[in-house]
């Protein structure tokens, strides 16, 4: 009972640290938690662990997206389009998940966190400077969108519906299949293919997130791959995300988001090497 205790409340530990980093920076926080589950479980199919970081994942999104909900930051129109462009890829990443070798998941999660590296340390280095938004355009395919949000603040973009489809469909197939909600690689999809403001960009990504971690979730159950062990590391790592993710909000305008970032990139690039030496 001791032992179980313990390993309870490090799992809640775990999850605070988890959601208070990734609000810090702005991201869903999977691609933080998936890898520290490969390296605390070392012996589980990756098809459970997964699992695991997506249910945990759905209570993390579920709960911030209302957050940006209630300020008007989520376009839910875009947000539901793009969701479902996204749905078949999410099925079909999930099934793929249990289709692999342990050791080749590793390998193929070691390689994209060490791309998610360098994606972040360019983040870096453009996080200060402005970005230019084009103004609405009327050309094929590209839809035009406005949003109020609750400060009063309207934004006018435009999107290109007909790139969204496969670039989501692609989206959600590598996010179930690695495991994590998404967010950090829809944010920036959002912003520099899409065009969106990003204030708009980092509510809507909630909202697909939470729709693509519900599916994978409900796939994962159909599959059977949530055992009673599995179950309860969700409810605790759960459990500290929830409590982790308002320590961040608190923490979040006294730091600097070019430090996280930089940190980020740090820490990502060592624990992908570190899996792939592992591997190899």
């Amino acid at each position: 009972m001791p032992s179980m205790a313990l390993s309870t409340f490090c799992l809640v530990a775990l999850g605070m640290a988890v959601s208070s980093y990734a609000t810090l920076i702005g991201a869903g926080g999977g691609f933080i938690l998936m890898p520290l589950l490969l390296l605390l479980f070392p012996h589980d199919n990756p098809h459970e662990l997964t699992a695991i970081s997506l249910s945990c994942m759905l209570i993390y999104t579920f709960s911030t997206t209302a957050a940006y909900a209630k300020l008007k930051m989520v376009d839910f129109k875009s947000g539901l389009f793009f969701g479902a462009a996204a749905l078949p890829g999410a099925v079909l990443g999930v099934v793929a998940s249990g289709a692999v070798s342990r050791e080749f998941f590793e390998l193929l999660f070691a390689v994209f966190l060490i791309g998610l590296a360098l994606f972040a340390a360019h983040t870096s280095r453009r996080e200060s400077a402005p970005r230019k938004i084009s103004l609405p355009s009327s050309r094929r395919g590209w839809n035009v969108r406005k949003t109020a949000t609750a400060y009063g603040i309207v934004f006018e973009y435009d999107c290109n519906r007909l790139l969204a489809i496969p670039l989501f469909f692609a989206l959600g197939f590598m996010t179930c299949c690695m495991g994590i909600g998404g967010s950090a690689l829809m944010i920036p999809a959002f912003i520099y293919i899409l065009n969106f403001p990003i204030f708009i960009a980092t509510g809507t990504a909630r909202f697909i997130a939470a729709i693509l971690t519900f599916t994978a979730t409900a796939t994962h159950l159909g599959m059977g791959s949530f055992g009673h062990a599995a179950l309860l590391r969700v409810v605790a790592i759960g459990i500290g995300m929830i409590i982790g993710a308002r320590m961040g909000a608190r923490f979040s305008v006294r730091i600097r988001r070019v430090w996280t970032f930089r940190s980020l990139a740090v820490v990502l690039a060592l624990v992908g090497i570190r899996m792939v030496l592992a591997v190899l």
